[in-house]
């Protein structure tokens, strides 16, 4: 069963397909897509509770062995559904704690009941970044279950409707979404239209 969460609308198309597409070429046969829609995301976590217990329904009513969480949810969580016997894998977006500034008190205990589950009670762990490995591997200290790192892919057709870029106008404007970190190309960027601006 694979469970993937939308926040104020169903989850994309191309994303669940991308995430089955995935959970096959690992060998897994897919009987069920539980698709969740959120207004928006809980203060610590996307699945809740009562979402987490008609899973479990399904994974009973489907003999399912194998559930794949495509979306952070607390993993205290899913311990009555592994209890069932059920392979968790659960797929890691975000960071599990920011890398500045002090963490909560209350987020602090949220990752200490998450240790066990990341050393054994996930079957694997998939994580979209080296720095959430990194964070999953201090978190259980270093006693893990495996950790698969994969990056998202972007389909040509996402950017269909885009219009082409004019290279010539000036000024070139570049939009940039995302944090402003060394890796997450931001300076590439400035790089890049450094070195246009010089040709």
């Amino acid at each position: 069963i694979l469970v993937c969460v939308g926040l104020g609308h169903a989850p994309e198309v191309d994303r669940v397909e991308e995430f089955a597409a995935l959970a096959r070429s690992a060998g897994a046969q897919i009987l069920e897509v539980l698709s969740v829609t959120r207004k928006s995301a809980g203060p610590k976590f996307f699945l809740g509770k009562g979402k987490v217990e008609e899973l479990r329904g399904r994974v009973v009513a489907l003999g399912a062995d194998l559930v794949v969480v495509f979306d952070d949810v607390i993993p205290l969580l899913l311990e009555p559904l592994r209890r069932t016997g059920v392979k968790i894998v659960q797929s890691l977006h975000c960071v599990l704690w920011r890398q500045v500034g002090p963490v909560s008190r209350m987020h602090r205990a949220v990752l200490a009941s998450s240790r066990g589950f990341y050393r054994r009670g996930a079957s694997a762990i998939m994580s979209a970044s080296d720095v959430i490995s990194r964070q999953v591997r201090e978190l259980a200290c270093g006693q893990h279950q495996p950790i698969i790192e994969f990056l998202p892919h972007y389909r040509p057709g996402q950017y269909s409707g885009l219009s082409a870029v004019d290279t010539k106008a000036s000024p070139l404007e570049v939009i940039f979404v995302g944090r402003i970190e060394a890796n997450k190309g931001v300076f590439d960027l400035v790089d890049i239209a450094d070195r246009l601006r010089d040709s």
